[in-house]
């Protein structure tokens, strides 16, 4: 598989686990630093909380090292269990993608409810060993009403309760959009702003927060931040990659040299 930067290119396939109800989108991209050496599969009981560098994803003692898994779909439509995650730790996953819709029948409809599957699966995921990203999974326009709310709330119930496993690492938009319609552009000063707020939030409960923060176009425009980036540290951007849409090239080479992507 050809990198990009931090990245080895995206294995993207669908696996449909009927008796498990599971679907995996791909063994996402792993990441891997720019290194002649091969960095280590990232293992939590060695490596311990991880960090950012440069571009390279760290653990504690500063060795690079690699993260692999999976992104789970909506948990207000499919009925993850324990043995989900068992079946993706099985394909050698150091690391499960755990979603939370704020509308579509998610969070603003039931907060409860699907806070309850949330800290089931990753209950389950720490206590193997796993890293989480705790993912709030919006499709929106980042200040639409309501939602800025939700996700203060359901940061700081994440970060409670996790924050001093050092397991969890926190996505705090899943694909910002315009305010009229999906098509519609955001702009880069809009989702910087949303994220340094909730980006300090986090960090007033859990100081060293690993933070995923969104790109502009259903994040995929990643090369504004290496000019325009977030100011603050331990921040790793988001990279969207559709296969129909984009091609590694020298140009995403040169821009994960330079801040990590994930």
């Amino acid at each position: 598989m050809k990198r990009i930067g931090t990245f080895e290119g995206a294995y993207m396939k669908r696996i449909w686990g009927c008796s498990l109800g599971l679907l995996l989108i791909g063994l996402l991209s792993t990441v891997r630093p720019l290194l002649a050496a091969p960095a280590e599969l990232a293992d939590f009981a060695r490596h311990g909380r991880l960090h950012v560098e440069g571009n390279q994803i760290v653990a504690e003692n500063g060795v690079p090292v690699v993260l692999r898994g999976g992104g789970l779909m909506d948990l207000h439509e499919f009925n993850y269990t324990t043995a989900s995650i068992d079946y993706l730790q099985s394909s050698r996953a150091n690391l499960v993608r755990i979603p939370l819709h704020w509308g579509r029948g998610g969070l603003s409809a039931s907060y409860k409810t699907h806070m309850k599957k949330f800290y089931a699966l990753a209950d389950y995921s720490i206590s193997k060993g796993l890293y989480v990203i705790a993912d709030f999974h919006a499709v929106a326009y980042p200040a639409q009403a309501g939602l800025e709310s939700m996700a203060v709330r359901f940061f700081a119930d994440v970060a409670r309760p996790y924050g001093k496993t050092g397991q969890v690492i926190y996505e705090v938009f899943n694909e910002p959009t315009g305010k009229s319609s999906y098509s519609e552009k955001v702009s880069w000063p809009a989702i910087k702003d949303y994220s340094v707020k909730r980006i300090d939030e986090i960090r007033a409960i859990d100081p060293k927060a690993l933070v995923i923060v969104p790109t502009m176009t259903w994040s995929q425009e990643i090369d504004v931040p290496v000019t325009d980036p977030i100011p603050r540290s331990n921040i790793a951007y988001a990279f969207h990659f559709y296969a129909s849409l984009h091609i590694f090239n020298e140009r995403n080479n040169e821009i994960a040299k330079k801040i990590l992507l994930l």
